[in-house]
């Protein structure tokens, strides 16, 4: 068992050994050297000096006008954005007075962006361009060439509008009308009989509208008065009258037999097995029918039993063939709106509508006044034409500030030089046109001269 003596000696030793351990050094007699920070504080100087002249190197090469910008094509001034174009190789700068312009000039590419210093540098050539033309025009997916509304209050408050979509619900009916023009007539707007004709203004008698109004059953709808603008937005459909039935010769005998009884040409019978009611015409009986029985029971005042008879079938009045069929119902509502439908190659209609939007509504101007307008960004490429017409036209785009533009030079090129070539224009009557205020022509031969407003062609 060891002594005190000893255990006093072991701890002496191992004491000993730890002080040697740690005045001794790393084996081999390397000693672990600190840290040292300067070279950290040098390496980050030197990443930041690299870091800067890289900045720098961006912004000298960033600032360099393109080597090939005197080439043929588009030019625009980094610093202030005034346009320039070089029509042709060894062709001077040329200032141009807007985007649009350089576009006709150009076409469809790329414009380069230049110092203005570099362009000040150069001998520039005259200035040209079109005056007031539009300084940028809708691209295709923001066009709008049908579903255009044109909507009246009862005080002959009108506003057209071109928007991205039709709000304005569609209904069907007939409503009476009045205009401050055109002699104070009064006037129905109704859907024509025929397939896919849409509605007309047919023009009421002067001396019996009334008694017309209340046998079709309309006297109790909303009155109009409108503006000469917004019912010449609809296609004119056949009087109601009695020269529209265009029968020669009323009050002499018939030359044909239909039964028993004397009977004159202009007289009302009806086929005693079908129900059918005609007029009898010179030639034969004539169909009517519901809307044009009311009709020519009040303008020929034929009012009264009516006979019956037998014989040959009757024709059909191709005269009143846009007339309505049956007696329409009269819609109710504060505000009505036309509305524009058009297709390609086929003719334009319009179609009646209620609950316009508030950028549609009229509602809030003044009696007898007539606005346009068209959603920010949207506008619409349309050839113009006249009610019924398929095809043709003049072309024309209409920008989002509501103003419209005719385009010149040869066919589609104007079109294509805009970047608008692919779409194919719906033809729509003028009446939906003329209310857009009109600004110059737009054609690449208008663009190469030098801008003067009196040089300028409008929409004619």
């Amino acid at each position: 068992m060891s002594t005190k003596r000893d255990l006093v000696d072991a701890h002496a030793y191992s004491r000993r050994r730890l002080v040697t351990a740690f005045v001794s050094g790393a084996p081999g007699g390397r000693e672990v050297e600190p840290a040292r920070p300067a070279r950290a504080i040098i390496g980050g100087i030197a990443l930041g000096v690299l870091m800067l002249a890289g900045a720098a190197l961006a912004s000298m090469f960033a600032g360099r006008s393109p080597a090939d910008w005197t080439d043929p094509g588009i030019i625009i001034s980094k610093e202030n954005g005034n346009h320039y174009v070089v029509l042709a190789e060894d062709q001077p700068v040329q200032p141009v007075v807007n985007p649009v312009s350089a576009q006709l000039l150009m076409g469809q590419v790329e414009p380069k962006s230049v110092k203005q210093e570099d362009i000040s540098a150069k001998k520039l050539g005259v200035r040209i361009g079109i005056y007031d033309a539009p300084n940028s025009i809708p691209v295709p997916s923001m066009m709008r060439n049908s579903g255009w509304t044109a909507c009246t209050t009862t005080e002959a408050a009108t506003k057209i509008f071109i928007g991205e979509k039709t709000v304005a619900r569609p209904v069907e009916g007939a409503m009476v009308v009045r205009t401050k023009g055109k002699a104070g007539q009064q006037f129905l707007i109704a859907r024509s009989a025929e397939p896919g004709h849409g509605y007309y203004r047919y023009l009421l008698p002067v001396v019996n509208a009334d008694a017309l109004i209340a046998d079709l059953g309309l006297d109790s709808g909303e009155r109009y008065q409108v503006s000469d603008a917004w019912l010449d937005l609809f296609p004119k459909g056949p009087d109601l009258s009695l020269a529209s039935f265009d029968i020669a010769d009323r009050g002499k005998p018939l030359d044909y037999e239909v039964g028993d009884g004397k009977f004159e040409v202009g007289d009302l019978a009806q086929n005693e097995r079908t129900g059918q009611v005609y007029v009898l015409g010179p030639d034969g009986p004539l169909n009517l029918g519901e809307f044009s029985q009311v009709v020519y029971e009040v303008v020929a005042k034929a009012k009264g039993e009516i006979p019956q008879i037998t014989g040959k079938p009757g024709q059909e009045i191709e005269a009143v063939a846009d007339w309505p069929s049956t007696k329409p119902q009269s819609i109710d509502a504060p505000e009505a709106c036309g509305v524009l439908n058009a297709t390609p190659g086929g003719p334009a209609t319009v179609s009646l509508a209620v609950d316009p939007s508030e950028d549609e509504s009229a509602s809030k101007l003044r009696a007898n006044v007539l606005d346009v307008a068209v959603q920010p960004g949207y506008g619409a490429y349309v050839n113009v034409g006249q009610h019924g017409a398929a095809t043709a036209g003049t072309p024309v785009v209409i920008d989002m500030d509501g103003k419209r533009y005719r385009l010149g030079g040869p066919k589609g090129e104007t079109a294509r030089l805009l970047g608008f070539g692919s779409v194919k224009a719906p033809t729509v009557p003028d009446a939906w046109t003329e209310s857009f205020e009109c600004g110059p022509e737009l054609s690449q031969e208008a663009a190469r001269r030098q801008p003067t407003a009196k040089a300028m062609k409008t929409c004619g």
